[in-house]
């Protein structure tokens, strides 16, 4: 091994590649560097089950077309080492309302066109991304309905209801920024053979069923890879990659299954690495209200502010902040707490809490109040949530 020549370990600690790892089954690294045959110097040479499916990132969906393509490419935010999620071509973001997310992004960053990166380039890309005619596979911002410009830094990214892991899903490829006046001149399909991004590898060629190759990216945000260049190679067959780790034909296997990875542990001059992945599960509970038979139920409002996520201390702030959501999804509906009939308030501490509860219900609701029904329920770590019912007008709703 060259000891002048960074190791696959240091090339990987140093963000050179950009390999999405988190998704592989297993990746096998060898020791040192491979000096390019044409002269671009250290190159770095991955071997995975097969070819993308194509270079445009936001008309694609699977891992082996990532990997290749977050080498050229930048996200809005990105998962660190740590899984926690860091600046990337957004520096740093809020939401300003219920249904707005707001991204500051980072100055001085060009495509490799030299294009500025800028707001009009991610708004490009989102509407992109968007707009029916694109096709994409990508869903994570299903939620998502327009984007506003507020300066030449500064985005306003709209959804159609309070989306809280927004930032999140902009780590992934629906948050991949595109050159808008590049895909006008050059037009999708030209773009797909030849793609310019703000990745810190620069796209130099492509033969499929052979090899695909990189340069590295001198004026990246984040600086100069670790590497002069970066080839992805086509291998389905495992045994035919662990044979090319082992005789030095590549120094990255990715995609492997677990069994055919274990074959090479042990190894002289082969690392097995694991990395631990991201995969986001919720349960999406529709707190918008159902409408049937004349009525609007609603159920599990609890007091967690839409917009900031916090919690108020004690039932009474707790009890205004969960009618205050009631209050704004009625809303939707062309509703008030004025037309609600049946209140059930359920209280974590109903002996002790329930004058503070009712006292802030009362600021609520005036006579004639809605019938209510208070009982005690575990409710874990919050101290009140509230269900309600509510006459839709004109649908010949009748209560009793």
């Amino acid at each position: 091994m060259d000891r002048g020549r960074p190791t696959r370990r240091d090339v990987l600690r140093t963000g050179g590649l950009l390999l999405g790892a988190l998704g592989a089954p297993a990746l096998l690294s060898a020791c040192g560097t491979t000096a390019a045959a044409d002269g671009a110097g250290n190159v770095l040479r991955v071997s995975q089950p097969g070819d993308p499916k194509t270079l445009d990132p936001q008309k694609q969906g699977d891992m082996v077309s990532m990997n290749v393509l977050i080498n050229m490419f930048d996200t809005l935010t990105t998962r660190g080492r740590d899984n926690q999620l860091h600046p990337r071509l957004a520096l740093s973001w809020k939401a300003t309302d219920a249904r707005t997310w707001r991204f500051a992004l980072r100055p001085g960053v060009t495509f490799h066109n030299g294009e500025a990166c800028d707001a009009r380039a991610v708004a490009f890309s989102i509407e992109r991304l968007l707009d029916p005619a694109t096709k994409s596979p990508i869903v994570e911002l299903r939620y998502v309905k327009g984007v506003t410009v507020v300066d030449r830094l500064t985005v306003d990214v709209h959804t159609t209801v309070h989306d809280p892991i927004l930032p999140a899903k902009l780590s992934l490829f629906g948050g991949v920024v595109l050159p808008p006046r590049h895909l006008a001149e050059a037009g999708d399909a030209a773009f797909a053979e030849h793609p310019v991004g703000t990745g810190p590898f620069t796209f130099v060629g492509w033969r499929r069923d052979h090899e695909l190759r990189m340069r590295a990216y001198a004026d990246h945000w984040n600086g100069r890879p670790g590497v002069d260049g970066l080839v992805f190679s086509p291998a389905p067959n495992a045994s035919s990659s662990l044979a090319a780790l082992q005789s030095g034909g590549v120094d990255l296997v990715a995609g492997l299954t677990p069994d055919a990875a274990q074959q090479l542990d042990g190894y002289s001059g082969v690392t097995l690495d694991g990395y631990t992945g991201i995969r986001t599960s919720y349960l999406s509970l529709n707190t918008l209200g159902v409408v049937a038979g004349g009525f609007l139920y609603t159920a599990g409002f609890g007091p967690q502010d839409p917009v900031t996520g916090e919690i108020p201390e004690g039932v009474g702030a707790q009890t205004a902040q969960v009618l205050r959501n009631v209050a704004a999804v009625l809303a939707e509906q062309g509703l008030t707490l004025r037309d609600v009939v049946k209140v059930t308030t359920h209280l974590q501490h109903l002996k002790r809490d329930f004058a503070g509860y009712d006292a802030a219900y009362r600021e609520f609701f005036s006579e004639p109040c809605p019938v209510r029904t208070t009982v005690g329920s575990d409710l874990m770590d919050i101290l009140v949530e509230i269900d309600v019912v509510a006459v839709v007008p004109d649908t010949g709703g009748t209560f009793h």
